[in-house]
């Protein structure tokens, strides 16, 4: 369910992409640009760290 749902999303944000674009200003773009790429970098942090501590711990 999680896995269509986040599917539904990203195909809703890409169907009206041109249309957001329009709605909102340049400003917000990028800042939820900014905001996607920390989030992408904390993903990739808590699987790094996780990594790291399954392999010190087996």
């Amino acid at each position: 369910m999680a896995v269509f749902l986040a599917w539904l999303a990203s195909s809703l944000i890409l169907f009206f992409a041109t249309k957001l674009k329009r709605f909102l200003s340049q400003r917000v773009l990028i800042a939820i640009e900014r905001l996607m790429g920390m989030l992408l970098i904390t993903l990739a942090v808590q699987m790094l760290m996780t990594g790291i501590h399954q392999f010190m711990h087996t």
